[in-house]
């Protein structure tokens, strides 16, 4: 959240955004890179974090970075249901087309 509110800082007041309701934009698109980041991060290195429970029980190797990137996804849905809170709050005219969210998450988190 600091991050989100230091770009929402600099694109608005030093860059001076004219976009109306410009943070709902911003904080779509932080948290989505965050999701696509820490899963790149944290996937990758989770094998060999858990190298000891991957020796010692057999199990599929792919279950340990799906447990990662579901446990992000759920946090990202979290995320996005705050934003939500906060879009109907503030009165912004809320498109049909912002229901196409949920399709689009769940391809984002198939990708990863």
């Amino acid at each position: 959240m600091i991050i989100l509110f230091l770009y929402y800082i600099v694109f608005t007041e030093i860059r001076s955004t004219t976009l109306d309701y410009f943070w709902v934009y911003l904080a779509s698109g932080v948290f989505m890179f965050n999701f696509m980041m820490n899963n790149i991060i944290n996937g990758a290195g989770c094998i060999l974090n858990n190298v000891g429970l991957v020796k010692k029980i057999y199990m599929l190797r792919e279950l340990i970075p799906l447990g990662q990137v579901l446990s992000s996804f759920i946090v990202e849905l979290i995320g996005y249901a705050i934003i939500m809170l906060f879009v109907f709050g503030v009165g912004y005219p809320v498109k049909s087309s912002v229901f196409l969210l949920v399709p689009l998450l769940i391809l984002n988190l198939l990708c990863v």
